[in-house]
């Protein structure tokens, strides 16, 4: 075999050594360089390290998903004294607040549509409680109610729950009605004359006052934020009108575990949109509430970095720093090969120009 031949030979060698000789006892070329280079990764991972952590322990800047959804029958929302508040009365055209039972009455009922296993739909009227507002024990923001003429509003003051949909199987609202005062024995003949309810009924506002609610979803513990909102509408005796409020239910579902999933819901009911009917029907009434649950439902989802994402997100942030050190290398290089020529020809460092 000719030594072109046992050359060629050899270089399909794979299990070839490759040859390993260190520099002044040391397998590496180390310099104060790459020394600096080091520190600045450890530095800038511990400083990467803390920043998460410190985020996945107190609970700040959650992923977050928000998710519209339509029930074609809404789920149950259940109103308390814990997560809603209802204050509503008439005002008169210059928006002063008034109770009169010798002006206008209101029944307040509870409806709810069945289904029989027949097939044949029935209503079941429950009635409500309401007061004046000054006997009410305000349980969300009670300093927020200060202001407000107490006197002059009433108050829901029952527990209630709202679901379902027209003609599904279980259907849920409350309604108001509002009405002219009639003289009756039952109420001892205290109606106004005509003329003078005509004249406060002739043009006024319903005036409501609720809680509702503002997502703020980097607020762990409190991410609904309860405030006042006031809602009217004008009316008038002579025609009827029929108006619709509809709350929405919002969900937060909470991932707050460190390693695994630990999900936590909470869920509470906002103002979702107004609706009015108006026709000119013969009737003593001349207003309707009605309060609906809506079929739009809100669903936002959080959740916190976790222990295996922050080691992931350490090892990439690692590989892209190791890349950029890469670009160093060039610089050690000179310095290594100059190393070479001093320790291999015995020369003086000024005697040598490396390019």
């Amino acid at each position: 075999m000719s030594k072109y031949e046992y050359s060629c030979f050899k270089r399909i060698d794979i299990f070839g050594v490759p040859p390993l000789f260190t520099i002044r006892g040391r397998p590496t070329f180390q310099t104060q360089i790459g020394s600096c280079l080091t520190l600045v990764c450890i530095v800038f991972i511990l400083i990467y390290i803390l920043v998460f952590l410190n985020q996945m322990i107190n609970h700040k800047s959650p992923d977050l998903q928000s998710t519209i959804y339509y029930d074609e029958e809404p789920p149950e929302m259940k109103l308390t004294k814990n997560n809603f508040t209802l204050l509503f009365g008439l005002q008169t055209k210059d928006y002063i607040n008034y109770i009169d039972e010798s002006i206008y009455n209101i029944t307040a009922y509870q409806s709810n549509l069945n289904l029989t296993k027949n097939g044949i739909y029935y209503f079941e009227n429950k009635k409500l409680n309401i007061i004046n507002c000054e006997e009410y024990n305000f349980e969300i923001i009670p300093d927020k109610f200060k202001k407000l003429p107490l006197n002059n509003l009433y108050c829901l003051n029952d527990n209630i729950n709202l679901n379902g949909e027209y003609m599904k199987d279980n259907w849920n609202y409350i309604k108001f009605n509002f009405s002219k005062c009639i003289n009756t024995t039952q109420n001892n003949n205290i109606c106004k004359s005509e003329e003078e309810i005509n004249e406060y009924l002739i043009g006024g506002y319903l005036g409501i006052f609720i809680i509702d609610y503002s997502f703020e979803p980097t607020k762990y513990h409190n991410p609904y934020q309860p405030y006042v909102r006031n809602l009217y509408k004008s009316f008038s005796y002579k025609y009827f009108e029929d108006i619709f409020f509809y709350f929405k239910l919002i969900e937060i579902i909470t991932d707050s575990g460190y390693f695994f999933e630990n999900k936590k819901t909470i869920k509470f009911p906002t103002f979702d949109y107004l609706q009015n009917d108006i026709d000119f029907r013969n009737s003593n009434h001349f207003l309707s509430l009605t309060i609906r649950v809506s079929s739009k439902r809100e669903v936002h989802e959080r959740s916190y970095i976790k222990l295996q994402e922050i080691f992931s997100n350490v090892g990439g942030m690692l590989k892209i720093i190791l890349l950029i050190g890469e670009y160093s290398i060039y610089f050690i290089r000179m310095l290594l090969y100059k190393n070479y020529i001093l320790e291999f020809f015995n020369l003086d460092e000024s005697e040598i120009r490396l390019k």
